[in-house]
């Protein structure tokens, strides 16, 4: 099964170049709903989609993202 590469994607796998306006880093301990928010407002700014929780997780995500 192959994944298709998305357009900035390609460019991003060209350049080899992240701007690091586009960077964000989460910290492990943060809470999934407060991530969500972050990565929500992300989402609907620049895909113009949004991210809904219907679980309403409050646990740490775990991971440095």
């Amino acid at each position: 099964m192959r994944k298709e590469v998305g357009t900035r994607d390609k460019s991003v796998a060209t350049k080899g170049y992240v701007n690091p306006q586009e960077i964000v880093s989460l910290d492990s301990s943060m809470r999934m709903d407060q991530a969500l928010l972050v990565i929500g407002e992300l989402s609907k700014q620049y895909a113009g989609k949004i991210i809904i929780d219907l679980e309403k997780h409050k646990n740490p995500i775990g991971v440095y993202m």
